[in-house]
């Protein structure tokens, strides 16, 4: 989907799951943020059917920068992953001490593993399965539509049983669509004589890497082994 202010918007219809039924369009929509959204985008998720959006951000992260939600058939929601920004563009702390792979790694193992997360992805379930009209659908997203996004993504598509290339197709996918934002992050960095390191950062923190997404897939594996013992 197209929008004027935002990127990484998509639809996650069209995924079949392993017993060959197809995943229905216009129910589940990922996207990155919504904070520059303008009246037309506005307008634009609405006639899609958007009328629910969950916001995984933190409470400091929305405090700061509010979605632009301008239609009141719109219905907002605050549900964090995190107590606090700890992914997307969160990470560029000079105080931090690991690379940005290291605590990339580090935070998607909480991801799936953190208490507070688990119960998160638990009221997000539930506004899913709430959500029983035609044609209406529910927008979830984070800062940049990757990390955050990308576990309710792998979960939410896990449990209709879609396999795991097409969930990691979808993960990937973030790529494809933000590479204009990734290729001015880039461009800003070096313009202001980051080094090496700043910039491997800034590659690890902006892209999605199969790394990542197996470090979910198989803590999420393990955890489902273990809610069944």
């Amino acid at each position: 989907m197209e929008l004027e202010k935002t990127h990484n918007v998509r639809d996650l219809g069209g995924a079949y799951t392993e017993d060959g039924r197809e995943v229905s369009y216009r129910k589940i929509v990922r996207s990155a943020n919504l904070i520059n959204i303008s009246s037309a985008d506005n307008q634009k998720l609405y006639d899609y059917g958007i009328r629910t959006v969950i916001d995984l951000r933190s409470v400091d992260e929305v405090q700061n920068d509010p979605d632009n939600i301008q239609i009141a058939g719109i219905n907002y929601v605050n549900i964090p992953i995190f107590k606090l920004s700890e992914t997307d563009a969160a990470h560029h702390s000079q105080n931090r001490v690991k690379s940005g792979y290291q605590q990339m790694m580090i935070e998607y193992t909480e991801l799936v593993t953190s208490e507070f997360s688990q119960r998160a992805y638990r009221q997000i379930f539930d506004i899913f399965l709430a959500n029983s009209a035609a044609g209406q659908s529910v927008l979830y997203h984070c800062l940049g539509g990757k990390d955050r996004t990308g576990i309710v993504s792998l979960l939410f598509l896990g449990a209709l049983g879609v396999n795991q290339d097409q969930i990691f197709a979808d993960y990937y996918y973030t790529n494809f669509v933000s590479c204009k934002i990734i290729k001015q992050a880039f461009t800003e960095a070096k313009a202001h004589q980051a080094s090496r390191q700043a910039l491997l950062d800034l590659e690890s923190f902006m892209t999605a890497k199969k790394t990542y997404f197996d470090r979910m897939m198989i803590l999420s594996l393990k955890l489902a082994v273990l809610s069944h013992i």
